[in-house]
C-alpha cells in the first residue's frame, strides 16, 4: 500500500489506496496484539502488554517526527521508500517469531467476540474522545509551526513529544504506583494535555513560540493516559478476553485518531488554526468529565478481580 502511493494519478485511487491501507494495518494491529500474548509468558502477561501497547504508540511518534523531517529535508518519494524498507525489517523480524499453536475456543463463523469487549465500550468511547485531540492535530503540521527550536536547532513537534512520552516511563514509577494510582494519573495526563493545548494556541505562554514545552506535556500526557486505560480494558475482560480487550483498545485509539484526522480535514486547516485548538481544549475537558464521572466509577463496580500468577 505505501508503495501505491507513487502511482496514485487521481483522488479515486487516492481514497481505494487510503481504505486498502487501513485494512491491513487494522489486521495487523489485531493479529500483532495476539501474537504478543501467546508470545508472553502467563507470569507477565500483564507486563507485556503495557510494553506493546507503548511501544506501538512510540513508534506512532517517533513515526510521524522522521517523516515530518524526510519530506521536508528529501521529499515523499525517499518517505516513500524508507517507509518501505522499515516495513520490511518489521516482517523479518516478525518471520524469526515462533508462536505456538493454541486450540480455538468454538465460535460462530461470524463473530465480534475477537474483536469488541461489550463491557469495555464505555472506556473504549472515552479513549476515542481523547485521542481524537492528537489524531487532530495530526494535519496541522504542515499549516502551523511544525519544528521546535532547541538551540536553534529545528526538531519535529513529535520528536520532542517522544522524548516526553519516554520520560513519562519514569515519571510513572517516582509518582504513580498501584491500581489504586490509576485516576490520578488519567487525570494528570489530561491536565498535561490541557496545558499543551493552551500553550499552542499562545494564550498562556506566547514566549514559547518555538512549542518545546507544548510539546514536552503532550508526550507526557499520551504517556500518562495510555497504560491506565489499557489496564482498565485487560482488567474488565475474563481471562480467556486479553487479547479482545487489547484489540478492543487498539481499536478505540485508532478510531479516535482516524475521527480527529478527518475532522480537521473536513473544517480545513487554512481557515482559522484557533479553532482546532478550542475543539481541542473541548474535547479534553469533556474526556476528563466523562472519565471521573463515569468511566471510572464504572469499571471500578464492572472490573473483574482476579489474583494474578
Amino acid at each position: 500500500a505505501v508503495l501505491g502511493y507513487a502511482f496514485v494519478r487521481n483522488l479515486t485511487e487516492l481514497l481505494l489506496l487510503c481504505l486498502c491501507q487501513g485494512i491491513a494495518f487494522g489486521m495487523a494491529a489485531t493479529a500483532g496484539v495476539a501474537v504478543a500474548i501467546d508470545v508472553i509468558h502467563a507470569t507477565v502477561r500483564s507486563l507485556g502488554n503495557v510494553l506493546f501497547a507503548g511501544a506501538a504508540r512510540l513508534g506512532m511518534i517517533v513515526g510521524i517526527a522522521l517523516g515530518v523531517l524526510l519530506f521536508d529535508t528529501h521529499g515523499f518519494e525517499v518517505l516513500l521508500y524508507i517507509s518501505m524498507a522499515i516495513g520490511l525489517v518489521g516482517v523479518c523480524i516478525l518471520s524469526g517469531i515462533y508462536v505456538p499453536f493454541r486450540a480455538p475456543i468454538v465460535t460462530n463463523v461470524c463473530s465480534l467476540d475477537r474483536f469488541i469487549l461489550p463491557r469495555a465500550l464505555l472506556p473504549a468511547f472515552n479513549l476515542a474522545l481523547i485521542a481524537f485531540v492528537p489524531g487532530m492535530l495530526l494535519p496541522m503540521l504542515l499549516h502551523s509551526p511544525v519544528h521546535v527550536l532547541v538551540r536553534d536547532v529545528p526538531i519535529p513537534f513529535f520528536g520532542v513529544a517522544g522524548v516526553g512520552f519516554l520520560l513519562t516511563a519514569l515519571l510513572v514509577k517516582l509518582v504513580f504506583h498501584g491500581t489504586h494510582q490509576m485516576w490520578k494519573q488519567v487525570v494528570a495526563g489530561l491536565f498535561a494535555m490541557l496545558v499543551a493545548m493552551v500553550a499552542m494556541s499562545q494564550v498562556i505562554l506566547p514566549q514559547f513560540n518555538e512549542l518545546f514545552l507544548a510539546a514536552i506535556l503532550f508526550g507526557v500526557s499520551l504517556g500518562l493516559v495510555a497504560p491506565p486505560f489499557l489496564a482498565m480494558f485487560v482488567k474488565l475482560s475474563q481471562h480467556c478476553q486479553r487479547g479482545t480487550a487489547n484489540t478492543t483498545h487498539l481499536l478505540a485509539w485508532e478510531i479516535g485518531l482516524a475521527t480527529g484526522l478527518a475532522t480537521a480535514c473536513w473544517l480545513d486547516v487554512n481557515l482559522c488554526p484557533e479553532t482546532f485548538y478550542q475543539i481541542g481544549m473541548v474535547a479534553i475537558i469533556a474526556a476528563l468529565l466523562l472519565f471521573v464521572g463515569v468511566t471510572y466509577p464504572y469499571f471500578r463496580k464492572k472490573r473483574i478481580k482476579r489474583r494474578e500468577p
